[in-house]
């Protein structure tokens, strides 16, 4: 009886282990097989089902694995990256000490939703895969496909970061195909960033990959894309060499030829038509044509960009009408919408954030740029109107490509981009005499990083998040800081490696802990979607008095390329290039009063900037002789005669209060200094004594702010003045103690002197005080970082974003602090900035080196002024006519007194404490008048 018990167990087991073999084998036979696709579908999902009641795990996660791999060949990624999942768990499950199987399943399910479109999901996966081992191919390919998803989600900066760390990585390993495939995709990057660096790495990287493709079996699509990307960076305006990239799509040509790929032909015909897009139109359009017939239907997007292109070189034939049509046909196939004149009108319905963006974008602003030429080629009406609606379009799909930006420099990028979009759109406008419009893309152009993280910061404060949220916020942000320092200044290789590998884990994490707020705090994620309001002209008339002017500057800079000629004057772009450019600017000045608003062209603006240049030198200088007075008199009026361009406007500004918003250049000169005569006199006349001046980066930093936190509800002050800098080897302050302490005298606070004036007391006590004065050493224009100097240290710039303050009024009595690096589309980088940032309202900042003496004068009668409750922008030009009327000669240099600026909120110190004392003494009068009128009728009864 047990021998007979013993043989059927014995049986039962070969039987199961047979077929499990058999089942094994036959997964992997149907695959293979010629069953259609469903019946594989079907057969196989059995197979599965069988395996999870039999619990067997290994042979299960494999079959799991390759199944995933066929749906994404055969069937749909929904399908693929749902068994990607299973495999993946199985795989941790099995053997959780296996890394490097692990990677596999999540490199697989990484690249599944990269192709599903699923950016933010293919981060996360290959951000676990590094997370397991960051020093291997996985680790390597990871780089690789993170750079292409950043890519994709136009965080350009984050993705040169991902593309150079898996060229480090490929190289270490010596895996030679990956740093061909990484060459290729961080080369279509560098086309696509398209500046001459950007463009020179880009070649360095493909020259090396084709180096390597020629010595090693290399698949001929992987040789075809090495040619076509090195042939595009050879294809662009900053670094065009019609032989070179006509050499290499040549050879792109030949392989996609030999592979009998008439998609990949398509494509480089079409490429070698954009070649000759602006040279040779009738070649150009040829290409295009070869590029049309040899696409498949199906590929609209390949489609459009050859329609497209060929509406270029019938624009640059003045065939304006038929380069309109085909641009208007490559946007129809783009967003899947008939784009007609009804239609081109309206602000919405055409872009999402599913419509094809990278490609929609240009199309957008060719078709802006073609109907203005159309204008000012025939004086058609219409076609100016179609042009700036045109560019409020582009404009929204700019707006939806910035919000999905995450980090700072990619968004730089953006308005870089969007700031040559909107000079052009505000000529569209003043064509057109659209004030409101124009305005509107003017106050896109200015400061829109600033308000919008300043937005941010405020609704964060109105949600009253939990402290140990915001410490870890904090502590995140340094340690990028300190490791991006590190990363700067590190020569090694591998250890920036190493540190970079780091801060990106760091940046990741930042992320999360951010998206956790938007997830559990709705108003902060709405805000992230939303576009940041720009206030209307009747808006800001309605918060204007009769006194007062709101002007506003946009100085655009563009740039035309093209064929040297003897007549054009093109520079070219590159020694020995037959191919030019031409770089000029125009401006544009908003002029807003209480009841009127003028939209008014300034002249010959590369003649002002010259004259702007000139002058900044001058003002920041001390007159010496009486032959600098006189020239400075010239050169002050024929600023203010280009800045102001008639009788008209002259008058409007005289004995006003002006609200300057500057650009470009602009932003370094101090309005007050203008001469608003040119008479000859003992000293100039100046634009300060017949007018009020202070300045803002848009209208948005003069509105109130909607939300705030908890107001002081007294006057406050925090001053430090560290005297002496010998840590720093600066020389000694020595008037700046006595500009603390006056300052004290008239507005009490905290003040910290000599070593007390120390970086720790300032960043400890900074948060709750409404005066915030700094008497000591600072520079706006230092190359690596803004700083401002301390008795032990320097604070950053940087540093100066992690900070927060609740200051009615910051005062930075040092050098160049309203300097700094211009980024064209968002401003001065300077510390001005960094206080606002983080909280203040308004800003006393400097334009050049500051004298000690005169410092003292000023600021002293400053702070007097500001205790009789005056407007900030009056207590400033107050103390500087009184420092002006008790100078002379050298000393009333505008050198002396110009040098601070006022920016942002204008209104007067609210010295709360004194109010309550008055409304003390008014309520005990009362009540002593009251105790009078009662004892008076007693006495009467």
């Amino acid at each position: 009886m047990f021998l007979r018990r013993y043989y059927l167990l014995l049986a039962f087991v070969i039987i199961y282990f047979n077929s499990d073999a058999q089942n094994s084998t036959n997964w992997e036979s149907i695959l293979a097989s010629e069953f259609t696709v469903e019946q594989k579908r079907f057969k196989i999902d059995s197979i599965i089902k069988f395996y999870k009641t039999t619990q067997n795990d290994s042979t299960l996660e494999r079959i799991t694995h390759k199944y995933a791999i066929w749906h994404y060949k055969n069937t749909t990624l929904s399908h693929a990256i749902k068994m990607a999942e299973k495999s993946l768990d199985l795989k941790q499950k099995i053997d959780p000490t296996n890394t490097s199987l692990i990677q596999h399943g999540l490199k697989n399910l990484g690249f599944f939703n990269y192709k599903y479109g699923n950016f933010s999901k293919s981060i996360s996966y290959y951000n676990q895969l590094i997370s397991l081992n960051s020093n291997n191919n996985y680790a390597a390919d990871a780089y690789s496909e993170l750079g292409r998803c950043y890519t994709n989600l136009y965080d350009y900066h984050n993705a040169v970061i991902h593309f150079e760390l898996a060229n480090s990585l490929y190289r270490q390993k010596k895996n030679y195909k990956g740093i061909i495939t990484n060459a290729i995709n961080s080369g279509r990057l560098d086309v696509k960033i398209g500046t001459v660096e950007s463009l020179k790495r880009g070649i360095t990287n493909l020259l090396a990959a084709d180096s390597i493709s020629s010595k090693i079996n290399t698949k001929k699509t992987t040789k075809y894309n090495t040619k076509f990307i090195l042939g595009t960076l050879y294809n662009h305006d900053n670094n065009l060499n019609t032989k070179k990239a006509f050499f290499y799509y040549d050879q792109a040509l030949s392989i996609a030829r030999t592979l009998k790929n008439p998609t990949l032909i398509a494509k480089t015909y079409e490429i070698m038509g954009n070649l000759y897009n602006t040279i040779d139109q009738d070649l150009a359009i040829s290409y295009h044509q070869r590029a049309i017939e040899n696409l498949e239907k199906k590929d609209s997007i390949s489609l459009a960009i050859s329609i497209s292109n060929i509406g270029i070189c019938k624009v640059w034939q003045q065939k304006f009408n038929e380069g309109i049509n085909n641009y208007k046909k490559a946007i129809a196939l783009l967003s899947g919408q008939t784009l007609s004149e009804e239609e081109t009108s309206k602000k919405n319905n055409l872009l999402t954030k599913g419509s094809n963006s990278q490609f929609l974008l240009p199309i957008l602003e060719d078709l802006a740029d073609a109907y203005l030429k159309h204008y000012q080629s025939t004086n058609t009406l219409l076609s100016l109107q179609e042009s700036i609606d045109t560019f409020l379009k582009a404009d929204q799909l700019i707006d939806i490509i910035r919000i999905e930006s995450q980090e700072f420099q990619s968004k730089l990028y953006w308005r870089k981009h969007s700031a040559n979009l909107y000079g052009r759109a505000i000529e569209a406008c003043f064509l057109a005499n659209d004030i409101e419009n124009g305005f509107y893309f003017s106050e896109k152009n200015k400061a829109l990083i600033l308000s919008e993280d300043i937005t941010k910061n405020r609704v964060k404060q109105s949600l009253s998040l939990p402290e140990h949220i915001i410490n870890k916020e904090i502590k995140f942000k340094k340690e990028i800081y300190l490791l991006n320092n590190l990363t700067k200044n590190n020569s090694d290789q591998k250890e920036r490696n190493v540190t970079t590998i780091r801060l990106l884990d760091l940046k990741r994490q930042l992320k999360e802990l951010q998206d956790s707020i938007k997830n559990v705090f709705s108003n902060y994620a709405k805000f992230d979607i939303q576009d940041s309001p720009t206030p209307s002209i009747e808006l800001i008339q309605k918060n204007l008095d009769k006194k007062t002017v709101f002007l506003e500057y946009n100085i655009s800079n563009h740039t035309d390329f093209g064929i040297i000629t003897k007549t054009n004057n093109y520079l070219p772009i590159y020694e020995g290039s037959e191919y030019g450019k031409k770089e000029y600017s125009k401006g544009y000045l908003f002029c807003i009063t209480k009841h009127e608003s003028y939209f008014i062209q300034l002249p010959d603006t590369d003649q002002l900037k010259f004259h702007v240049s000139a002058f900044i030198q001058k003002v920041s200088n001390p007159f010496k002789v009486q032959e600098d007075v006189k020239s400075y008199i010239e050169l002050g009026y024929n600023v203010f005669d280009y800045l102001f361009p008639s009788k008209d406007l002259k008058k409007i500004i005289e004995n006003r209060r002006l609200i300057v918003v500057p650009d470009n250049y602009l932003s370094f000169i101090p309005f007050e200094a203008l001469v608003t005569s040119k008479e000859l006199g003992k000293r100039p006349k100046y634009l300060i004594e017949s007018s009020e001046i202070s300045y803002s980066y848009s209208n948005f930093f003069l509105s109130p702010p909607s939300i705030t936190s908890s107001q002081n509800k007294t006057v406050s002050l925090l001053g430090f003045a560290p005297v002496n800098f010998k840590k720093q080897g600066l020389i000694s302050l020595e008037n700046s103690a006595t500009e603390i302490m006056n300052t004290n005298t008239i507005f009490p606070g905290k003040v910290f002197l000599n070593k007390d004036a120390s970086k720790e007391n300032f960043l400890n006590n900074l948060a709750d005080k409404s005066i915030i004065h700094l008497a000591t050493h600072a520079d706006g224009t230092n190359a690596v970082s803004p700083w401002i100097a301390f008795s032990d240290r320097k604070l950053t710039l940087e540093e100066l974003y992690f900070t927060e303050n609740h200051a009615d009024l910051v005062v930075l009595s040092g050098c160049n602090t309203s300097l700094g690096r211009q980024e064209t589309g968002e401003g001065v980088m300077s510390l001005a900035r960094g206080f606002f940032h983080s909280g203040a309202k308004s800003v006393v900042s400097s334009l050049w080196n500051v004298d000690d003496r005169s410092t003292t004068y000023i600021m002293n009668e400053f702070y007097k002024n500001l205790k009789k409750r005056l407007l900030k922008s009056q207590a400033l030009r107050k103390a500087k006519l009184s420092y002006l009327s008790t100078s002379s000669l050298s000393e009333s240099s505008p050198h002396f007194w110009a040098t601070f600026v006022l920016l942002g909120d204008t209104s007067p110190i609210q010295d709360i404490s004194f109010i309550d004392k008055y409304w003390l003494i008014i309520a005990l009068v009362l009540l002593i008048i009251l105790i009078l009128i009662q004892q008076f009728r007693r006495k009467i009864r």
